[in-house]
């Protein structure tokens, strides 16, 4: 298991052991400022993470870090064909790193982090990962290829990608909502293809239901943010206006029957609720399904 989290961080036993990661850490958090590599920008991300994960500490100004990574994306080409250590993707790394950084001074990081449009670009690197990529034609039907590329964003990248979302959200909810329906559409797609049956497929191939059913979850509650009372009528429009595009209601349903056990339905049926209230043709949907599907019928009458 090469999951981190790091607000259950181990501990090292081996004191030698940690003597010789503290100088090493501090060595490559020095190069993670200064390399102008994407992939050694990464390589250091994922070792200053694990580093983190031991007990080591490190100086990093997380302003200048978040500023300098937005730079060098801008100026990379992004295809790069790097096989990253224990099943990590090239942003897996980048991905913990800047949330560990969102969660340790948010005040400081957030603003930085949307404002300079890194928080943007990984969600354009997590949409070319999907291999459904249009950029001259958004009204061309989307086609998700079944094999997304896990060497630039492992399935646990995507999941911490997710979480770092909706930290923001929670932080910043009219910016990200103006991420989320802006023009490109490369949020609001990227998580229309969290609940697609190929993409949950994948999830489930190598993956504990555990990160299926959380990356599900995470998609509906972020889904759940443009229905806030505190949400602009221009918000909500043009998502219900999305939703109906991409047919995100009979995704829902999908999704919620074949892989979220009874306790983890709440989110998904609320914002199934809440796309029935307002679009008739979410009704229409539900109604068709009830009629064809015992499970749906189980699933909205509990």
């Amino acid at each position: 298991n090469t999951r981190i989290d790091l607000r259950n961080q181990t501990t090292i036993k081996d004191d030698r052991k940690f003597e010789k990661l503290q100088p090493i850490t501090a060595h490559i958090a020095q190069l993670a400022m200064t390399t102008q590599a994407l992939p050694q920008r990464a390589a250091c991300a994922l070792h200053l993470v694990y580093a983190i994960a031991c007990g080591a500490k490190f100086l990093l100004n997380s302003e200048e870090y978040i500023d300098s990574l937005s730079t060098i994306f801008v100026q990379s080409e992004c295809d790069f064909i790097v096989r990253f250590p224990f099943n990590h993707g090239l942003l897996d790394g980048l991905i913990m790193l800047i949330f560990h950084i969102v969660q340790i001074d948010p005040q400081k990081s957030i603003g930085t982090l949307i404002d300079c449009g890194l928080f943007y670009i990984l969600w354009q690197q997590l949409r070319a990962a999907f291999r459904s990529f249009y950029p001259n034609s958004m009204n061309e039907e989307i086609s998700l290829i079944t094999t997304p590329d896990w060497i630039l964003i492992s399935r646990d990248g995507i999941h911490q990608l997710l979480q770092l979302t909706l930290e923001l959200f929670f932080q910043r909810m009219h910016k990200c909502l103006s991420l989320l329906i802006q023009s490109e559409i490369v949020m609001f797609e990227s998580l229309n293809m969290m609940l697609s049956k190929e993409l949950t497929e994948q999830l489930d191939v190598k993956s504990s239901s555990f990160l299926t059913t959380e990356v599900i979850t995470l998609t509906c509650n972020i889904f759940m943010f443009p229905f806030s009372l505190e949400t602009s009528e221009t918000f909500l429009e043009r998502t219900l206006e999305l939703c109906q595009r991409y047919d995100i209601i009979q995704k829902l349903l999908w999704v919620t029957m074949t892989y979220l056990s009874m306790d983890r339905i709440e989110v998904p049926v609320g914002l199934i609720a809440q796309l029935s209230y307002y679009q008739e043709t979410a009704r229409k949907t539900i109604s068709q399904m009830l009629m064809n599907d015992v499970q749906v019928n189980i699933l909205l009458n509990i």
